[in-house]
Formats: C-alpha cells, structure tokens, sequence
C-alpha cells in the first residue's frame, strides 16, 4: 500500500521485530476515517495498515494545542516538564524522544511533517538521511504529497 512504501515497511526488520509507524493527524476527527466507522471508503490504506497493525480507540492529548502535543507525545513528558508550551518555544534537545530511542534499539526512523509547528525550528529535526527501501532519499515530501501517499 502507499503508507507501506512511504515508510518503507514491508514487514519486520531483519531480525524479526515489527516496524513501528506512528501516523498522527491533527484536527482529524477519527469518524473521518473508515477504521473509525466513516460510512464512505476515505482511507483505505490507513485502514488496512489500522487491521494489520494496533489501533486506539480512546486516546487523550495534553494540551488542546498542536505543539505541546507533540512534544508530549515524542518525550512523554508533561508540557511543563517539556516546556515547549507557546508559540515561541521549542523541543530542548536534552530531552529523549522516541526516534532516539528506536534508533538506539537498531530501528531507522523518519518523519514526514507537513504542520509547520512541528519541525526543524521547533526541535523536532534529527537531521539524517535515511534509506527508503534500497534508494537514498532524501528529497522532501510535500504536503500535497503526504496526503496522496497517506490515503
């Protein structure tokens, strides 16, 4: 499907673990989405990848915002343990995300952003180029991109 070429995941690793995508929308209502009962077939390979993979139903978010979110979900830390809590701040790079700890368990990571808050100039940019399948790319995916590829 088109998510498992964008991310590269065909499988598991060599060594037999299961790849890890984590897909994150913001301001997506999950009815929206056929894995989530949309009546209509808007998502099909997010919905496949959903019936393969782990799916939450119930999901809460630390603050009502796109970065604290984020920063929250890629530290698991609180917004005030994190600080990235308005406009003008952003990720400290002493705290451990999550890519840093899959790269350090021998998993490469990637991410495709197209929200302008959560990106280089928020912290959030380990700057690397990574193999997709057998081709070096490191070319940027575009927005309009990411949402071909992603539904």
């Amino acid at each position: 499907s088109a998510v498992r070429r964008l991310v590269g995941c065909a499988g598991s690793v060599p060594d037999g673990r299961l790849n890890v995508v984590l897909i994150v929308v913001d301001t997506l209502r999950a009815d929206a989405l056929g894995c989530y009962g949309a009546a209509a077939d808007p998502s099909p390979s997010i919905d496949s990848l959903a019936a393969r993979g782990v799916r939450f139903d119930q999901c809460s978010s630390q603050a009502p915002w796109t970065l604290p979110s984020m920063a929250t979900l890629h530290t698991s830390l609180y917004p005030t343990e994190h600080g990235a809590t308005d406009a003008m701040s952003k990720l400290n790079p002493l705290h451990t995300t999550l890519a840093e700890v899959l790269r350090g368990a021998g998993y490469h990571t990637l991410g495709v952003v197209s929200h302008v808050v959560v990106g280089r100039k928020r912290g959030f940019d380990h700057r690397r180029k990574v193999a997709i399948g057998n081709v070096l790319d490191a070319r940027p995916l575009y927005e309009a991109e990411v949402k071909m590829r992603a539904l």
